[in-house]
């Protein structure tokens, strides 16, 4: 009888283990590759001068190495750029520059 038990919970986790393969390893019906060197890149902006949203962002990663730089126009009409390289040597590091005389507009009279 404990035998049968035993094989009972056996054939359990295994149908359990059939049914959700992606918590065993697996992401969608694809094996996980957790020892390749990452790497990629992406690019994307915005530019919307009826709402004043104005900002950019790109980024590339080959291996422990990523590079990228984004940029907005902040509310006062300053662009601020920043780049910035990490790597598990020097860790994290941004340069920041400001571009453009800040304007401070008031507030639209009704």
């Amino acid at each position: 009888m404990a035998c049968y038990m035993k094989l009972a919970a056996l054939f359990a986790v295994v149908a359990a283990a059939s049914a959700f393969p992606g918590h065993l390893g697996a992401a969608h019906g694809h094996q996980v590759d957790y020892y390749s060197v990452p790497k990629y890149q992406y690019g994307y902006g915005v530019n919307d001068h009826y709402t004043g949203d104005i900002k950019s962002a790109t980024e590339s990663r080959d291996g422990d190495l990523t590079r990228g730089s984004y940029s907005l126009v902040q509310p006062d009409g300053v662009l601020r750029t920043v780049n910035y390289v990490a790597d598990p040597y020097h860790g994290f590091q941004a340069v920041v520059h400001n571009n453009g005389v800040p304007e401070h507009k008031g507030l639209p009279l009704h």
